[in-house]
């Protein structure tokens, strides 16, 4: 007789959408959801103006082509997320983490940097000539354009 031996399995999901249903919803519905967790979210081409989601938790979310007009992340965890051909004209990232983001062919005009942390961050073909970095940690070492002292 054959005895068949079973071994119990546990499957664990990585979900790259493990953002909150409803902090999703929030924010579509008013554009505004601070401290909210909208990790993983898929924003690509969305029109995001004057979005407010400071402090927000946008780590891994695609943000590519987004337009993010006056938008406050400032504080906002973006660590790993896809910010690929981003229009950042106006917006506040102060003191926001973008460790490891794609900024990759990000448009700005006028971003506030300061106090960020842009470091392991993909930086090709992004322009930052007009951009504030006050304090910011990049990967080039600190960088402080436009600071005033």
């Amino acid at each position: 007789m054959k005895r068949l031996l079973l071994i119990p399995l546990l499957v664990f999901s990585v979900g790259v959408g493990a953002y909150d249903e409803g902090d999703l919803k929030r924010f579509k519905a008013i554009n505004k959801c601070p401290n909210c967790d909208l990790s993983g979210a898929d924003f690509s081409g969305r029109d995001m103006k004057k979005a407010t989601l400071k402090g927000a938790n946008l780590s891994g979310a695609n943000l590519s082509r987004a337009n993010l007009y006056t938008a406050d992340l400032s504080g906002a965890n973006l660590q790993g997320a896809n910010l690929i051909q981003a229009k950042v004209w106006l917006v506040s990232f102060r003191g926001a983490n973008l460790s490891g983001a794609n900024l990759s062919e990000l448009q700005t005009i006028r971003a506030d940097f300061s106090n960020a942390d842009l470091t392991d961050t993909n930086i090709e073909e992004a322009d930052f000539s007009r951009a504030l970095l006050c304090n910011t940690k990049t990967p080039w070492g600190i960088e402080n354009s436009g600071c005033k002292k």
